[in-house]
């Protein structure tokens, strides 16, 4: 355009108020003045340098005469939008998704959800160093009573299996547990309906997905971390002397 434009202009050439005008011109486009109508404040997420005008004139200034030049599709699944843009492309259309026309926000989901995985495994490796320890004063605690059960013929790779299988169990139920508090938890926040405002100025429900396979993978993730984190206590209990565990 000829003269600096506030970022924050409604323009309208039908306008009778008193306002600025301003001469808008574009390579292959139709040079036309414009009246200022309103001024207003930019929504959250829009750009700061943008400027309305009504259909019409927009139309004129592109010389584009009455047609439609663009379509916006919006998906119930967002994740889709390559699969629907490469279906539009077969019939002709150009068509380009969210995740190419903003490939930095596909990084920042990727990036964020790979911290989220890294600090849940990063919780469950300190839950199961707890186990371990558990299992260490426990072993610690038994000595004499795994003395006797050596001495009436118990092997080592029995004893060992019983903590093992004792560390398993302790992994199970806190892996239960916390799917069963996080399921209830999920549950209660799609209940509630949290407003979040979104870019546009416009208001979303914040999204929960409930995926049972997470529940899942999480708990066999505690079960295999609580039987490595046992993997030592057993070990030792399994090599103790049983003259010397008896005596304590």
């Amino acid at each position: 355009m000829s003269n600096p434009i506030n970022p924050f202009l409604w323009f309208d050439d039908q306008a009778r108020a008193v306002a600025d005008f301003y001469v808008a011109t574009f390579p292959d486009a139709r040079g036309t003045t414009l009246v200022v109508s309103g001024i207003f404040n930019s929504p959250t997420g829009w750009p700061e340098d943008i400027a309305f005008v009504s259909l019409s004139t927009a139309r004129d200034f592109l010389n584009k005469g009455d047609v439609i030049s663009s379509v916006d599709i919006k998906l119930k699944d967002v994740y889709q939008a390559d699969a629907a843009a490469r279906s539009l492309q077969e019939y002709g259309y150009k068509a380009e998704s969210w995740q190419q026309l903003y490939p930095q926000i596909l990084e920042t989901l990727a990036i964020e959800s790979f911290q989220n995985r890294l600090i849940m495994l990063l919780i469950m490796i300190i839950a199961s160093f707890g186990i371990g320890s558990v299992m260490y004063m426990l072993v610690n605690e038994k000595t004499s009573e795994i003395g006797m059960l050596m001495a009436l013929g118990s092997a080592g790779r029995s004893i060992r299996n019983i903590f093992l299988l004792e560390s398993g169990i302790l992994g199970l139920l806190g892996g239960v547990g916390g799917a069963v508090l996080g399921l209830i938890l999920s549950l209660y926040l799609k209940s509630m309906e949290i407003k979040m405002d979104a870019p546009g100025g416009q208001q979303i429900t914040l999204p929960v997905v409930i995926n049972p396979w997470n529940f899942v993978i999480i708990v066999l993730l505690a079960i295999v971390l609580s039987v490595i984190a046992g993997a030592y206590p057993a070990w030792k209990a399994s090599r103790l002397d049983p003259v010397e565990a008896i005596k304590g």
